[in-house]
């Protein structure tokens, strides 16, 4: 389970960046 944690961190980080961009 925690491998799917680390996934949907990543995908909100990468969400918040490409707001920013």
């Amino acid at each position: 389970m925690a491998g799917v944690v680390v996934v949907l961190v990543v995908v909100q980080v990468v969400l918040v960046v490409v707001q920013m961009m």
